[in-house]
C-alpha cells in the first residue's frame, strides 16, 4: 500500500492531513507538484490531496502536472481529496475533471460554515462506513458544496443530516441562535449571505465515481480532522479501500520503529536553536496581541476563532506552521538539524526576518481594522473597507483576492518550504 500526500498549496491543511495519517499509523510520503512530471506517481496506489485553495493547487500542478495526475487516475490509481483537495478533482477551471461534478453557485448554498456535522449513509454498504454507525459526527471547515445535476455515474457516499458540536455559520453558533430565538432570515438581512443551515441538510457531503480505471473519492468533510475518532476510522477505511486492501489488516498500520539514534552534539547548530527560540517568542507575542485586543482565541489546538472580517485563517496558518517547525527543531535538534545546511539555513534566517517585519505591520493593520469597525455601523469585510489606509495596507500584506497574496504569500511560502524539508527529512532519517 503506497500512499502519496500532494502537499502544494495545502499549508495548514497539509499539516492536519500529516498529523491524522501519523495518528492513524497510515503509511504515506509527501510529494510535490514539481516531482509529478518526473514520474513519481508510478510508485503509488493512492494520492491524497489535503484542503486549501483548489485553483491554486491546479496552478501549482501546471498543465503537464494536471495531465499526468489525471492519467495516473485513469490508469488505475486512486484519488482522495478533502475540501480544497476535493475541489481539485471537480470539472472546474484549473481542476482535473476527474468526475463530472461542479460546485453549487454561492447564491444556492451555505457559503461559510464550519464545525461538527452529522452525516448519514447515502451509500449504506460503502467501505467508508466500516465499523462506523450512522448518523455519525464529523467536521467541516468552510467547504463548498457539490453540484450533481449532470453527474452521471457519481454516487453520494454521505449526506449532511444535522448540526453537531460547535457548528457555526459565519461567526454565528447554531446552538446560540436557537437559544436567542432570532430567525435566520433576520440574520441574513444583516450579513447579506445564506445562513440558515436547513439548505444544507440532505445535500451530498462525500461522493465517489470512476475516472477511467481509477477510483475517485471527493469529500468536503475533513476526514483528516486531528484527534477525532470517526474521522480517523473513515480515513483508514478509505485508504484500505482505495488501495485495494482487505478491511482490518493490522499489519498495514503497524508503525515501523527504528532504533533510537544517539544525540550528536556536533550536528546541533546553536544559531538555528536561538533563531527558533526567537521565532517561538515572536509568534507567542503576536498571538497574545490578538487575544488581548479581542481579535481571536483558540477554537481548537490548531485553529483560531477570529473576529469576522479579519484574515483569521491566514494568521492561524502562520501561527500553527511556525509552531510545528520550531517545536520539531527545539524538541529533537539532533534529529532535525541534519537538514540545516546551506540554503535551508539561509531560508530559516530569512523567514525570521520576514516574520518580524510581517507581524509588526499586521499588528498595525489589525489595530486600524479595529478602529474602523468601532466607527462603522456594520461588520468588517475582508475585501473592502471604508478606510483607504486600511485597504492599501491589506493589499500590501495579503493582496486583494480571497486567496491570499502580498507579503503573506512570500512569508508563508518560505515557511512551507522549511517545514516540508523537515517533515521529509524525518521520514528519511
Amino acid at each position: 500500500m503506497k500512499i502519496a500526500v500532494l502537499w502544494d498549496e495545502s499549508y495548514l491543511w497539509g499539516l492536519i492531513t500529516y498529523w491524522s495519517c501519523k495518528s492513524a499509523c497510515i503509511p504515506f510520503e509527501i510529494i510535490l507538484s514539481s516531482e509529478i512530471p518526473t514520474g513519481i506517481l508510478d510508485h503509488y496506489d493512492l494520492v491524497i490531496v489535503p484542503g486549501g485553495w483548489a485553483a491554486q493547487k491546479g496552478k501549482a500542478l501546471g498543465e503537464d502536472g494536471r495531465k499526468k495526475l489525471k492519467h495516473f487516475v485513469e490508469s488505475g490509481g486512486s484519488f482522495l481529496g478533502f475540501c480544497g483537495g476535493a475541489g481539485l478533482g471537480l470539472d472546474v477551471n484549473h481542476g482535473l475533471s476527474l468526475l463530472p461534478v461542479t460546485r453549487k453557485d454561492a447564491r444556492n448554498r451555505l457559503v461559510n460554515f464550519s464545525g461538527g456535522v452529522l452525516l448519514t449513509r447515502a451509500a449504506p454498504d460503502h467501505p467508508l462506513w466500516h465499523n462506523i454507525n450512522s448518523p455519525a459526527d464529523f467536521y467541516v471547515w468552510w467547504p463548498s458544496q457539490f453540484e450533481l445535476s449532470d453527474a452521471s455515474g457519481v454516487t453520494p457516499v454521505a449526506s449532511y443530516e444535522d448540526s453537531f458540536t460547535d457548528f457555526r455559520v459565519s461567526d454565528l453558533s447554531v446552538d446560540d441562535i436557537k437559544l436567542w430565538g432570532i430567525e435566520w432570515e433576520e440574520w441574513e438581512s444583516v450579513y447579506g449571505i445564506n445562513l440558515d443551515p436547513e439548505i444544507l441538510w440532505g445535500e451530498p457531503a462525500i461522493v465517489e465515481g470512476r475516472c477511467g480505471r481509477g477510483r475517485v473519492v471527493l469529500s468536503y468533510v475533513h476526514l483528516d480532522t486531528p484527534d477525532h475518532r470517526n474521522s480517523q476510522a473513515a480515513l483508514k477505511n478509505l485508504c484500505l479501500y482505495l488501495c485495494n486492501s482487505p478491511a482490518d489488516p493490522p499489519e498495514l498500520f503497524d508503525e515501523a520503529v527504528s532504533p533510537p539514534r544517539p544525540p550528536d552534539s556536533a550536528r546541533t547548530d546553536i544559531g538555528i536553536i536561538k533563531a527558533a527560540l526567537r521565532i517561538k517568542h515572536r509568534t507567542s507575542e503576536f498571538y497574545n496581541f490578538g487575544y488581548r485586543n479581542l481579535f481571536w482565541s483558540w477554537r481548537t489546538p490548531w485553529l483560531l476563532q477570529w473576529k469576522r472580517g479579519l484574515r483569521g485563517l491566514e494568521y492561524t496558518t502562520l501561527l500553527v506552521m511556525s509552531g510545528e517547525l520550531t517545536r520539531r527543531i527545539l524538541e529533537k535538534p539532533e534529529q532535525h538539524l541534519n537538514v540545516c545546511t546551506g540554503d535551508w539555513k539561509n531560508k530559516f534566517f530569512k523567514f525570521e526576518a520576514m516574520l518580524e517585519s510581517f507581524t509588526n505591520e499586521a499588528a498595525v493593520l489589525l489595530g486600524k481594522e479595529r478602529f474602523v469597525s468601532e466607527k462603522s455601523p456594520g461588520p468588517l469585510c475582508k475585501l473592502s473597507s471604508p478606510s483607504e489606509e486600511v485597504r492599501l495596507l491589506r493589499d500590501k500584506l495579503f493582496g486583494d483576492k480571497m486567496s491570499f497574496g502580498g507579503h503573506y504569500r512570500e512569508l508563508i511560502s518560505v515557511l512551507d518550504e522549511l517545514l516540508v524539508s523537515v517533515l521529509r527529512a524525518e521520514r528519511d532519517a
